[in-house]
């Protein structure tokens, strides 16, 4: 599993501050202590690449793992749980929330998010 080091995420949403145009909803920022199961998608497709970034408080996923696409009654905390539509889906286990940094900028609102180190191993 490597070292077991910190997580940092960046969150990017663009505004326009300058016309006072704002259609981007505030992010759900995790709160601070709390635990959560954290996970990416990509999407595989050959005209995109896209990687998006998530965190839950879903109880089963935290105590149990995620479950994969082809059987969801094997859960895990770490690697692929399948693709579905060319959208791939990989755990990366479960966080305690540290906090988190925000900047501002003229078109974008940048939010870091700091996870502690990964809490659970899977058992297989």
């Amino acid at each position: 599993m490597g070292k077991n080091k910190n997580l940092v995420k960046i969150i990017k949403i663009k505004r326009n501050f300058i016309d006072n145009f704002d259609c981007s909803p505030e992010p759900r920022l995790p709160k601070k202590g709390e635990l959560y199961f954290l996970y990416e998608t990509n999407d595989v497709s050959k005209r995109a690449g896209k990687e998006d970034f998530y965190y839950s408080d879903n109880p089963d996923w935290i105590e149990n793992g995620m479950g994969g696409n082809m059987n969801s009654t094997v859960q895990r905390f770490h690697g692929w749980r399948g693709t579905t539509n060319d959208i791939s889906t990989y755990a990366l286990g479960v966080r305690e929330f540290l906090g988190s940094e925000i900047t501002i900028r003229t078109k974008t609102i940048s939010y870091k998010l700091i996870f502690g180190p990964d809490l659970k191993i899977d058992k297989l």
